[in-house]
């Protein structure tokens, strides 16, 4: 699976104490391997991980996981 961060994310992601930005980044990485992803209700194919005190969210379209 091919994964695609948002600039949206990526701004986020800078603003991050650099101990979260360490393991969001980690768990960005393995995220076609989790199993603890949730799906959220009011959305279509929208997908989320809590890592500490942070949620990625995330939608699987074909073979591409989109991080916004």
């Amino acid at each position: 699976m091919t994964i695609k961060v948002n600039e949206e994310a990526i701004k986020d992601l800078r603003k991050s104490p650099s101990r979260e930005k360490q393991s969001i980044e980690n768990k960005i990485k393995t995220l076609a391997n989790v199993p603890n992803v949730k799906r959220l209700v009011a959305f279509d194919y929208a997908y989320r991980l809590r890592v500490g005190h942070y949620h990625i969210l995330c939608d699987v379209k074909h073979d591409t996981i989109m991080i916004s």
